[in-house]
């Protein structure tokens, strides 16, 4: 640094002569020119109030001391205070220098004081003497030996120690104030020009910039930006309250007062990013995408592939698996725990074998397209893909159903599907978070920011993860399988070129070569992703999670990333994959259940796999199997029951209840609004259904849809996955509706002779039928209503008849017309009366005589309290459900009764009400009469008298009303009913026997015993 200063003692007034000071450095004195630039004229000059002169001649001079410590940038800079010199030893080493013998003056030098300045980085020390001092002279001698005073640190680098003149007053402050390039000039007096601050300023640095005041400003402070912090803070503190003198010594002094100027602290940044939202929060929202994507993704990655390979599953580990062998597989724990999985594939081995071949030669070539494989619940879909992906290493499955299982929300949603991947870190409690920053910056500047994203961009960002691992380990599979072709090429380079050997080895090799031209048929390592339950309720709740993962495994298969299966319960699963996938064809495997006799062998392996248990599946017990069917989830069920300690017949009573419940509680609204309202369909719809699939195996779909649901397939499929129905297509092209379990069949058989129950669906279906065929009806006449307008009428004089104006004929032009509209109301009309009978005879039934409700009622077995006459106890209750599972395929509407219903009755009133020969003959008489209105003509009477003459000859069952059988208590409590209303009836008219109401009383009695007697089971 130099430094410039006017003798002003040698100048005179109005002469303006260049004088350069004795104390330019080297650097300067070699370079003539660029000493000459920073010299100032005389006319200009700066009054040095440093020197001081005291008592009795002594003299007294401040000196800077820079390069002592680094420049403190703040209160937590604390560098120039643990590693920079203190006062004292500042002292000691300038003291030492001074009395060095090279460096002598006529008089001593005395070192008054010393003030290090941390925040500039140096120090102020005061010399004085008793003679004057030259200051100039001074600093020469201090600077030419100031490398002997070794007072810089060894590791400031970046600093130069120098010492400067002291031209104004030191200001020993210790204010939060640091050191900054841009200072404050405030000036006392007259504003210097800008060429004049450029020269005070100049020999500390290069000046920048100078920003002067304005005239009107009531403080006039200029701001001088100097190219480096420590250029500044020399010059503050050399120049601090200088005073400076333009012109002759008759003109004004100016005084000039030099503060830093204020820092960017926190508080400025802070300000500063809060007034600039629209730029700070996008840039900050990508900044922090940035850096969890860099930081984050790759142990996504990672945690993604060890979870398809495997690494931290324990069953996995060899160790492990042998440590579980010799120890816990030799105690005999756990030995039961697969064996259903193991039979189920011993049982349906011959029937899913085909299925089996068929996936594994799919996945043995190339990934090409999807493999979805449908099939009803309990039809072997797992088992099916879990023997392929026994002998393949890279499998990823995952579930649907637990995908949305427990959801409330897509929160969840994303966050099961994170763990079935094994996607870890996830931070899903950042997304509530996200969403009210995002809330807010759209309040503040408008629109969102970036912060939140939607549940389909959460799910594409988490499955194109699992996709780069997919893709990690293809490549890991490629380069295996390269391995091993080049292995196998140089095997057979290197045979002998015998005849014998090449063949062998080329035998080898084409034995080798699989689909798809690879030379190892080991395609294991070719990852496997099964999506099971793939669109397991087809609802619009979970759209987008469908299209997201059909949309991920079709960018799998397309890049032959990894081989895609799809399982599912229902064939609207193949619409959204169609849709991902439209280029090529969708490879689907149909599964059914299975046959009755793979079903008999699974359950009797099941029953005989254990020791101590044998198999209690007999001949007769296989009949009630097949009530069951092949579903083996329902077999599993019967299983479990019979191990439990239940009897075959037993077993498949609770299996046939728990289906009734299932029916109702899933396709019934039981009286709930709220449940009717979610329902996608109502009560006469689902029971109309049944009633029609209780007497066919298979009921087409078109008429139904057309008939019932109003043309609404969406209904069907709703239906379809409560697995009461299933949807199949035939070849022909032809869509039929079946059961969708077979135990339904049987579960529907005992819902419709449920009387109450039944009664009130055909009530509901009756007035919805009637309604739906007036509101027809009102349309047609309508329709005549509008016809009869196009065409004018005269009135002929003298008679109140109407004809049309063209002749008395109808037009011809609409008659064809008005034909089919006639033909529609007697259609109608027809309907409208079936639909008032069916109503009249649910009403009946509903009204009919009350039911016991503190005893159930109970035709299939008797208590075992009950005790019989040796001559009755030969005889058996009446079996409903047999003699139900043989009644006619036909139902007869007539009162809500079936024929096969008076034969259980006659069995009743027999039991407990021998008749004698007027009586009986009076019943036959009158039941024939019933009969042939009912259509049974002379067969019913037949059977009717054949049954009474067989009970007749029983005698009643011994004990007391308690102890009877609940269908004997039953029937006396009905035969009672009825001989008090007949008393009541013939006490009122005498003549009663000889009215219609007395033909009529067999009719009421069987329909009343048959009210009484329904076995609510």
């Amino acid at each position: 640094m130099t430094e410039r200063r006017i003798h002003q003692a040698a100048l005179k007034p109005h002469h303006k002569t260049v004088v350069v000071s004795q104390d330019v450095p080297p650097a300067l004195a070699s370079n003539p020119a660029r000493h000459k630039l920073y010299a100032t004229s005389s006319s200009h000059s700066i009054i040095n109030d440093n020197q001081t002169r005291e008592t009795g001649g002594s003299s007294g001079t401040w000196l800077f001391f820079s390069g002592l410590y680094p420049i403190s940038l703040g209160r937590f800079d604390f560098r120039s205070r643990l590693l920079g010199l203190n006062s004292k030893e500042l002292e000691n080493r300038v003291r030492a220098l001074l009395d060095c013998p090279e460096y002598r003056f006529s008089l001593p030098l005395k070192i008054d004081q010393v003030e290090p300045r941390h925040k500039e980085g140096g120090a102020f020390v005061r010399f004085t003497s008793s003679t004057p001092i030259q200051p100039a002279l001074l600093r020469n001698h201090l600077l030419a030996k100031i490398d002997q005073l070794n007072l810089k640190p060894f590791w400031l680098f970046t600093a130069r120690s120098d010492i400067h003149l002291v031209k104004g007053k030191p200001w020993l402050e210790d204010m939060n104030m640091y050191p900054n390039r841009k200072v404050l000039v405030e000036f006392e007096g007259p504003v210097l020009s800008q060429e004049e601050l450029w020269t005070i300023f100049r020999p500390f640095g290069r000046v920048k910039e100078i920003n002067m005041p304005a005239p009107k400003d009531p403080i006039q402070i200029a701001y001088v930006t100097l190219d480096g912090v420590r250029s500044a803070a020399i010059a503050r503190s050399c120049l601090h309250g200088v005073s400076y003198q333009s012109g002759s010594s008759s003109d004004p002094t100016t005084k000039i007062r030099i503060l830093y100027s204020p820092r960017i602290h926190a508080k400025t940044a802070r300000d500063w990013l809060g007034s600039h939202p629209k730029i700070v929060l996008p840039v900050l929202a990508l900044l922090l995408g940035g850096i969890s994507y860099t930081f984050f993704e790759p142990i996504r990655q990672f945690f993604v592939k060890s979870h398809i390979v495997g690494t931290f599953d324990l069953q996995q580990n060899t160790v492990f698996s042998w440590l579980q062998k010799e120890t816990v597989g030799r105690l005999g724990f756990g030995r039961d725990l697969h064996t259903g999985t193991d039979l189920a594939g011993n049982a349906v081995e011959r029937e899913r074998g085909e299925a089996v071949r068929e996936l594994d030669n799919w996945l043995s070539g190339p990934p090409g397209t999807f493999i979805v494989i449908l099939g009803p619940k309990g039809s072997g879909k797992s088992q099916v893909v879990q023997s392929v992906l026994n002998q393949r290493r890279n499998s990823l499955v995952i579930d649907c159903a637990s995908l949305i299982q427990d959801a409330t929300n897509e929160n969840m949603t994303i966050v099961n599907l994170a763990k079935s991947l094994g996607y870890f870190p996830q931070f899903s409690f950042l997304a509530s978070v996200n969403n009210a920053i995002d809330m807010a910056a759209a309040g503040l500047v408008g629109q969102k920011v970036g912060f939140s994203s939607s549940p389909e961009d959460h799910m594409h960002q988490i499955l194109d993860t699992a996709e780069k691992a997919l893709r990690d380990l293809a490549k890991e599979a490629s380069n295996n399988r390269q391995q091993q072709q080049a292995k196998q090429r140089a095997e057979i380079g290197n045979v002998e070129l015998e005849k014998e050997s090449v063949i062998q080895v080329l035998q080898q090799a084409i034995k080798s070569l699989s689909l798809g031209g690879r030379l190892s048929d080991d395609a294991s390592d070719v990852p496997v992703v099964v999506l099971r339950d793939f669109s397991i309720t087809g609802s619009a709740k979970h759209r987008v999670l469908w299209e997201c993962l059909a949309g991920w495994a079709a960018r799998l298969t397309e890049t032959g990333t990894a081989h895609v299966v799809f399982t599912s319960e229902n064939s609207g699963a193949l619409k959204p994959l169609a849709q991902a996938f439209s280029t090529r064809p969708v490879k689907s495997i149909v599964l059914t259940d299975a046959s009755i006799d793979s079903a008999l062998q699974y359950v009797s392996k099941r029953l005989s796999a254990h020791p101590n248990r044998k198999s209690s599946v007999s001949a007769k017990d296989s009949a009630l199997i097949q009530i069951v069917g092949g579903r083996l989830t329902d077999l599993d069920s019967l299983v479990e029951k019979i191990e439990g300690g239940l009897n075959v017949e037993r077993a498949i009573d609770e299996i046939v209840r728990q289906s009734m419940e299932e029916i109702k509680r899933k396709c019934f609204a039981q009286g709930d609004l709220d449940q009717s309202k979610q329902l996608p369909w109502a009560n006469y719809q689902v029971w109309d259904l049944i009633k029609r699939l209780s007497s066919q195996d298979v009921v087409p779909l078109y008429p139904i849809l057309s008939e019932t649901f109003e043309d609404d397939l969406s209904v069907l499929s709703a239906l379809e996955s409560t697995d009461l129905i299933t949807l199949s297509t035939h070849e022909n092209g032809e869509t039929m509706i079946r059961v969708g379990k077979p135990v339904y069949r049987t579960a529907i058989a005992k819902l419709l002779s449920q009387e109450h129950f039944s009664a009130t669906h055909d009530l509901n279906w009756a007035k919805n039928r009637m309604k739906r065929a007036e509101v027809s009806i009102q349309a047609k006449l309508q329709e005549l209503i509008e016809l009869g307008k196009l065409f004018p009428t005269m009135h002929t004089v003298g008679s109140d008849r109407r004809s049309w104006l063209f002749g008395s004929t109808l037009p011809p032009q609409i008659r064809w017309k008005v034909h089919r509209i006639l033909d529609d109301l007697h259609r109608l009309e027809k309907i409208v009366d079936s639909s008032e009978k069916d109503i009249q005879v649910a009403k009946s039934t509903l009204y009919s005589f009350p039911r016991e409700t503190s005893q159930e009622a109970t035709l299939s077995q008797p208590p075992p309290h009950f005790t019989a006459s040796p001559s009755r106890a030969s005889w058996p209750a009446p079996n409903r459900a047999q003699l139900y599972l043989n009644r006619p395929a036909r139902r007869f509407k007539l009162y809500g009764v079936l024929p096969l219903n008076h034969d259980v009755l006659a069995e009743c009133v027999a039991a407990v009400l021998p008749l004698g020969t007027t009586e009986w003959n009076e019943v036959l008489e009158n039941y024939k009469n019933y009969a042939r209105r009912a259509g049974k003509a002379e067969r019913a009477h037949h059977s009717l008298r054949t049954r009474y003459r067989a009970l007749v000859l029983h005698p009643n069952p011994t004990g007391n009303l308690e102890d009877c059988p609940p269908y004997v208590r039953v029937a006396k409590q009905a035969a009672t009913a009825i001989e008090e209303r007949s008393r009541l009836l013939v006490s009122q008219d005498p003549n009663w026997a000889e009215s219609d109401e007395y033909r009529k009383r067999d009719e009421w009695t069987h329909t009343s015993l048959w009210s009484i007697c329904n076995d609510r089971g």
